[in-house]
């Protein structure tokens, strides 16, 4: 069952890239496939922002001219430019239909591994966590922590 949620474009990006790095961990055959289903999902509503977010380098390039040699300053300056108008569209809301079904637990996140790498399966969990937003679901012993 989908449900409703109004969101920032940096909120849903934010939250497509959790899934994508959740995606690289190890964890259990069901909670890839969690997902990898919410990656699909997500991605019609996330394609249109990176093509916009493209869209704007090539907008500041045509402005300045493709073939204009700059100075590093320019350059700077014209990646400000860029972040400026990056920031604007990051800003602006979507209404997505979010799989709650498919919402994540502390219990489904990836654990920390034997090993001397084993480490890096649970690394910036918290930070993950945090960025899937609503498609996180915190337990009741979480919350009063």
């Amino acid at each position: 069952m989908a449900e409703n949620v109004t969101l920032t474009n940096r909120a849903l990006g934010r939250m497509h890239n959790a899934l994508k790095l959740l995606a690289m961990r190890s964890m259990d055959l069901k909670v890839d496939l969690k997902v990898t289903r919410m990656l699909r999902i997500l991605g019609p509503y996330v394609e249109p922002l990176d093509a916009a977010r493209r869209k704007v380098i090539l907008d500041v390039s045509a402005e300045v001219g493709e073939d204009a040699e700059l100075t590093p300053m320019q350059e700077q300056i014209m990646g400000i430019h860029i972040q400026e108008r990056q920031a604007q569209l990051d800003g602006e809301t979507v209404e997505i239909a979010l799989p709650v079904q498919f919402a994540l637990t502390a219990d489904e996140m990836p654990k920390e591994k034997t090993g001397k790498d084993g480490w890096k399966n649970a690394e910036a969990l918290a930070a993950i966590m945090d960025d899937l937003g609503p498609l996180y679901l915190m337990d009741e012993k979480d919350e009063e922590e």
